[in-house]
């Protein structure tokens, strides 16, 4: 009995702390309205509730074409540090990543390296092979949003015993890497909930603030167009007033 009354108490405890945790990164997250400061409190916050020792976060854009693709827009990790740039992927089922995109699931991998024969996606091991990393198990979470569109990606790697402990070697995987359990899952789908919504309020303010900046460069420029000898001073007016006010 007194050991069932301590775990009760452990539990309890662990669920209060969890429960701060995600209050403080609703609060992290309403507050951010620049995209790409937002896109790492996201993925810092998804990686810290997990326990993950790396992870990636992709967004959903449109090409020229009018086909949606993700792009590779973040990074992070623990035990290596490397180069790395933005590029973008097909939505497809080929990768884990298109594969949680089109089916608006998460996808729980326990060992990357040990794919069944009919996953219908594999593991490019090219990214372990040219940094010296190794990776095992994989979360892929969307972040869909109110319209119940996906907006971007959430990819956990490696969930540590432990938040000191670097994965570097494939002994180092064996000792400390395991499995992301329901409740890691659970934790990393009410982020990734808080997170579509944060990310999809930023990037309708970004695109309502470009839609404005270019009404206002077009009226200007309307404008101006009448008289060729005062081209330009609505624009000169503009950066002098700004001027004088971050002098004040």
């Amino acid at each position: 009995a007194r050991r069932r009354s301590e775990l009760r108490a452990r539990s309890v405890e662990l669920y209060k702390s969890e429960m701060g945790e995600l209050v403080d990164i609703a609060r992290a997250m309403t507050t951010e309205r620049n995209v790409d400061r937002l896109l790492g409190v996201i993925l810092q916050k998804s990686r810290m509730v997990t326990g993950a020792d790396a992870g990636s976060v992709y967004v959903v854009e449109t090409d020229d074409k009018g086909q949606n693709r993700l792009r590779f827009k973040l990074t992070q990790n623990d035990s290596v540090q490397f180069d790395w740039r933005e590029f973008t992927m097909p939505i497809s089922t080929r990768s884990i990543a298109g594969a949680v995109a089109a089916g608006k699931q998460a996808i729980n991998i326990e060992d990357v390296y040990d794919l069944p024969p009919t996953s219908p996606f594999g593991f490019d091991q090219s990214f372990d092979q040219r940094v010296g990393y190794t990776s095992r198990s994989v979360l892929t979470v969307p972040l869909i949003s109110q319209r119940d569109e996906v907006i971007g990606v959430i990819q956990l790697i490696n969930r540590k015993k432990s938040p000191e402990l670097k994965v570097r070697s494939k002994e180092d995987v064996a000792r400390s890497v395991i499995a992301f359990d329901a409740r890691s899952e659970e934790l990393v789908r009410m982020v990734a909930a808080q997170a579509a919504v944060s990310l999809e309020n930023t990037l309708l303010y970004e695109e309502i603030k470009r839609l404005f900046d270019g009404f206002v460069r077009a009226s200007v420029e309307a404008i101006e167009s009448r008289d060729p000898t005062t081209s330009g001073h609505s624009r000169r007016v503009a950066d002098l007033t700004t001027e004088l006010a971050l002098a004040l």
